[in-house]
């Protein structure tokens, strides 16, 4: 794919974000504060499944680096020019790899080489998941990146729990 072919690849996912996401965003409330009592209640539903709200945060702040890394893996092959579903196929291989290293040793504190496999399974079922929701989102006339793009916050949950409860379980 050509610097042109990928600019008007990006203007494509930058105006179907402006058509159809922008409209259905709300305004945020000018008081955004969270009650205690809402945080209570967060706090209590995190502790009866089995979390605790500091390791969803490192989870989350250890899945901007790994979601970035690999999101950057997926553009590079899209903009070259690859399926989106083989983009990710190759992006999903190439961050087991790195998202073991700092999820298992940043967030769960364990490095344990025996959960690899558990690690690569888990993978495994959210690949499936994420190609799923990627391509129904691209039988909607959603652009391969924007696809992708809006599928992430769903996956980021679901890999939570997952690794939380089967990978890295105490």
């Amino acid at each position: 794919m050509s610097v042109k072919g990928a600019v008007d690849s990006m203007n494509e996912t930058s105006e179907w974000i402006f058509l159809n996401v922008r409209p259905a965003m709300r305004e945020v409330p000018a008081s955004t504060e969270v009650s205690s009592d809402h945080a209570d209640i967060c706090d209590s539903l995190w502790s009866r499944l089995g979390a605790n709200v500091g390791q969803f945060r490192q989870f989350l702040l250890v899945g901007i680096l790994n979601t970035v890394f690999g999101y950057f893996v997926y553009a590079v092959f899209v903009l070259s020019g690859v399926t989106p579903s083989i983009s990710l196929f190759v992006a999903t291989c190439v961050g087991i790899i790195f998202n073991f290293s700092t999820t298992g040793r940043w967030v769960f504190r364990k490095s344990d080489v025996w959960a690899f496999p558990r690690f690569v399974l888990a993978y495994l079922i959210t690949y499936i998941a994420n190609w799923a929701l990627l391509n129904s989102l691209l039988v909607l006339g959603v652009p391969a990146l924007a696809a992708q793009a809006l599928a992430l916050p769903v996956i980021v949950i679901f890999t939570f729990f997952i690794l939380r409860f089967f990978v890295f379980r105490r």
